[in-house]
């Protein structure tokens, strides 16, 4: 009796390529970092962002835990910006009468802290990714 699911002049399916993958799954990870880092302007980092949300359900550790940080990093970021700008907006109306120059000053100071320590956060996760390792602690406010 034969098979007759296949004809029998079919040959078999060549094994799929056992050398090493071509596409380094780590990158996608890195360019989010370095989308982060140019945070002036705000588009590269809303390209970042898009990207960590499309990728923190991979299937590897490593990864999820610096997507995990890059999106707590971008939301922390994005919270105390509000403030600061917020600050300044209620500051510089106030200005006139000489009571909001404190209040232009502290948000001044807080968005200016901020981007250092976003960047200096964007910096050890990325030396984390170019060491392999997974981020120690992806769910901390601190580095």
């Amino acid at each position: 009796m034969t098979d007759l699911s296949t004809p029998p002049d079919a040959q078999p399916s060549p094994p799929p390529p056992s050398g090493p993958v071509a596409h380094d799954d780590r990158m996608i990870a890195g360019i989010t970092y370095v989308l982060f880092l140019l945070f002036p302007t705000f588009f590269p980092v809303l390209i970042g962002l898009v990207l960590a949300y499309a990728n923190r359900d991979t299937p590897s550790a490593l990864l999820r835990s610096h997507y995990v940080f890059q999106i707590r990093s971008f939301w922390m970021f994005f919270g105390w910006a509000v403030i600061g700008l917020a600050m300044i907006g209620v500051g510089i109306p106030l200005s006139i009468l000489l009571v909001g120059i404190p209040a232009v000053v502290l948000g001044a100071g807080i968005l200016f802290s901020l981007s250092l320590f976003f960047a200096l956060r964007c910096l050890v996760g990325l030396i984390y990714l170019a060491q392999g390792k997974p981020y120690p602690r992806p769910q901390t406010w601190l580095i």
